[in-house]
């Protein structure tokens, strides 16, 4: 009795100490506010200032205000690095990679060695699926600053999609140097995983995800670790080890329910019955099938559905071609009688 009542006063001590820290919090950042706001006021001429507030409401989400104020920063001072590369951050939240790439293409144009900007540069080309021009200032950000496991991992990305696949062995070695700078963190992995498995690169990501499983276990994130065995079946489905898949699609759907309730999330459920059936496992595949209708009938039964439709498309598609090629066929051999 005296070690539960311990418990809830530990708890009710822990409740009430988060909430005076993030009211506080709360209350020291409307202060940095409105003492940037009184600064601006009393000298309207200071650059620094509507940079200091603009990067306050950047951060707080607050992207239209942000602009206006950095916008002015720049009016005030148009060799103001610093705004150009917040500036092209907030069109970059906003998705707007044309202007991002025009106000971060600026801050190094000002300053050829401030780094931070040749990260997004190489980002917005990235997304823009410009890959050469994103190697450039990826490349260009690395020389400034070596040793960032993210940049790594972007270059990574960056030569997976080159062409000719001779990048493949300058994605490995992109991939093992995100893995010397950051060995300790699960997403390191998680990225080569990702991008091991859209390229094709399976024994890779088997390696990966066996490393990430270890780490996210240490640190208890178990929603991630599910995810993790959907990529682990996924690396072991390309190799086509069916045993290997089966068992980590089996985690997943045991970490999956556990965590988000009992029969309230499918994934994992329709890869397993394929793992079955192409394992030869008729009588397991089955009885997958007879749970996932049990648990998913509207799932189990739209999956169907759709798969039939892609089936009749086939068959008609297959049909008209037969019998177009059949008429054709007959066409010449009528004009070639009729020529004789």
């Amino acid at each position: 009795m005296a070690y539960s009542m311990g418990n809830r006063i530990v708890k009710i001590g822990t409740a009430v100490l988060f909430i005076a820290l993030f009211f506080s919090a709360n209350c020291l950042a409307i202060g940095n506010d409105e003492m940037l706001k009184d600064t601006i006021l009393n000298n309207p001429n200071d650059a620094g200032s509507y940079y200091e507030l603009g990067e306050f409401y950047r951060k707080s989400g607050k992207l239209e205000m942000a602009i206006k104020l950095l916008t002015k920063a720049i009016e005030l001072s148009p060799e103001y690095k610093e705004a150009y590369y917040s500036l092209g951050q907030v069109y970059g939240r906003k998705g707007a990679d044309s202007k991002c790439l025009k106000y971060t293409k600026r801050a190094v144009e000002i300053d050829p060695n401030y780094a931070e900007p040749y990260y997004n540069i190489a980002v917005c080309y990235y997304n823009g699926e410009n890959y050469k021009k994103a190697l450039t200032a990826i490349n260009k950000y690395i020389e400034i600053i070596q040793n960032d496991p993210d940049a790594y991992a972007l270059l990574a990305n960056i030569h997976a999609n080159l062409w000719p696949r001779w990048n493949r062995k300058k994605m490995f070695e992109a991939c093992n140097k995100t893995i010397q700078l950051a060995p300790d963190q699960a997403d390191t992995y998680a990225n080569i995983v990702q991008t091991c498995i859209r390229f094709g690169f399976s024994e890779l990501a088997v390696m990966a995800c066996k490393e990430e499983i270890k780490l996210r276990l240490e640190t208890v994130e178990q929603l991630e670790l599910a995810e993790v065995y959907n990529n682990l079946g996924k690396a072991y489905k390309k190799l086509g080890l069916w045993s290997e898949a089966i068992d980590a699609y089996k985690n997943e759907i045991v970490l999956r329910e556990s965590l988000l309730g009992e029969h309230k999330n499918d994934s994992g459920y329709l890869d397993l019955i394929f793992c079955y059936l192409r394992q030869g496992s008729w009588v397991s595949a089955i009885t997958t099938c007879k749970q996932y209708l049990w648990h998913y009938p509207i799932s189990l039964i739209s999956t169907l559905i759709a798969y039939l439709l892609v089936a009749v498309f086939i068959f008609i598609s297959v049909y008209i071609f037969v019998f177009a090629t059949i008429g054709c066929i007959r066409s010449c051999k009528l004009l070639t009688g009729r020529k004789q």
